[in-house]
């Protein structure tokens, strides 16, 4: 092993939390660099540009490993305990309008309340401690290391979550190594923090919920403007019934999302996990690597993709603009009778094109497209 090479590398990582997560991220860029040092070595290059050229390597890394927590100064006793409570808490709902919450290892429950007051309730366990404050409309939640606790707990999450960060990247090597990370991240969800706030119905804030390990479960309560957003957890949203908002985004990168709510633009991202939905929206995004989408719902504009899952489709009429993409998986699509014809552009490589009892026209209010690399692609139209 090339020492100067551990200490670059150990570098990169000083500052971040380990924990099986990032550990396990900081062995594979470890193994990466020394293979890339061995082989420069033996094509007889020189120290200097074989360390050069190990730095430059890493500087892709630098990105991924900003969006994981930061080591920071221990909170001091006294100031821990003053942003500390145990025990429910109530709000006023007039004095909120943002509720915004970042948990490292904590899951999350928002359910809709009996009573006109917004209630939050911190069950908590192990090293890491959840506290709750209002301030300036944001009733924020949020979950730090006890001082003297592991550091593998971990401090708050950063706003820029891995997602964002991975699907940002336009280096290969880097994707490849985000993807690992994900995998481990899936071992690592810990029920023993929890938080839980019921929310009543007169309320529509502003919701920003994420977690890097925890499920997240938003049951019932409404909300203007919603997005959760998990690691390696697994994500539920049902919204009241005739209950629209504005804005909702459901992301997970190797856990399972299933959604019921109506929504004027809604997202829903994983990379390794299964995507359900059913409800009412105006523009629907549904993605997923190796997950497979099944929407039941009806929509006006739905954007469509999964590299190895099927994706499943219900279309009613509605539905005016579809983009249905698999890369190795089947896409069906399901039509109302309500839907009586539809232009269409089909295509795949390897894999056969179905459609039946459906009028193929271009001046239609539909336009479908799919595609499919290997994969069936089907469109049906039951029948009156």
């Amino acid at each position: 092993m090339n020492e100067t090479v551990r200490s670059m590398v150990e570098k990169l990582f000083e500052n971040t939390v380990m924990n099986d997560e990032t550990r396990a991220l900081m062995e594979e860029v470890m193994n990466n660099c020394q293979e890339r040092c061995a082989d420069l070595t033996e094509k007889g290059l020189p120290e200097e540009e074989i360390l050069a050229a190990v730095s430059e390597s890493l500087k892709g890394m630098e990105e991924i490993v900003a969006a994981y927590p930061k080591k920071e100064e221990n909170l001091s006793d006294a100031d821990f305990t003053k942003k500390t409570q145990d025990g429910p808490m109530t709000f006023d709902p007039a004095s909120v309008t943002r509720l915004v919450a970042r948990l490292t290892d904590g899951s999350m429950e928002v359910e809709l309340a009996d009573e006109p007051v917004i209630t939050v309730e911190l069950i908590q366990s192990g090293d890491t401690q959840l506290t709750a404050e209002l301030e300036n409309g944001t009733l924020r939640i949020s979950q730090r290391r006890v001082p003297g606790g592991g550091a593998a707990a971990g401090q708050s999450r950063p706003s820029s979550s891995p997602w964002d960060t991975v699907a940002s990247s336009i280096n290969e090597a880097i994707r490849q190594l985000s993807q690992i990370v994900q995998r481990f991240g899936a071992t690592v969800v810990s029920g023993e923090n929890r938080v839980r706030v019921r929310i009543p119905a007169s309320c529509r804030l502003a919701v920003d919920i994420q977690s890097l390990s925890g499920d997240l479960r938003w049951h019932g309560a409404p909300a203007d403007q919603l997005l959760l957003d998990t690691t390696s957890g697994d994500l539920e949203a049902f919204a009241p019934a005739g209950e629209t908002m504005r804005v909702a985004q459901c992301k997970s990168a190797s856990g399972d999302i299933r959604v019921d709510l109506d929504a004027d633009d809604l997202t829903m991202q994983s990379m390794s996990g299964d995507v359900q939905w059913s409800g009412c929206a105006e523009r629907l995004t549904a993605t997923s690597v190796s997950g497979d989408l099944s929407i039941a719902g009806s929509y006006v504009e739905g954007r469509f993709k999964s590299v190895s899952g099927d994706v499943d489709l219900s279309v009613d009429e509605r539905a005016a603009q579809i983009s249905a993409i698999s890369t190795s998986g089947d896409v069906s699509l399901n039509l109302s009778p309500a839907v009586a014809s539809a232009k269409t552009r089909l295509r795949t490589i390897s894999g056969n094109t179905h459609v039946n009892n459906l009028l193929i026209s271009d001046s239609a209010p539909l336009s479908i497209q799919a595609d499919s690399v290997s994969g069936d692609i089907t469109i049906t139209r039951h029948k009156m």
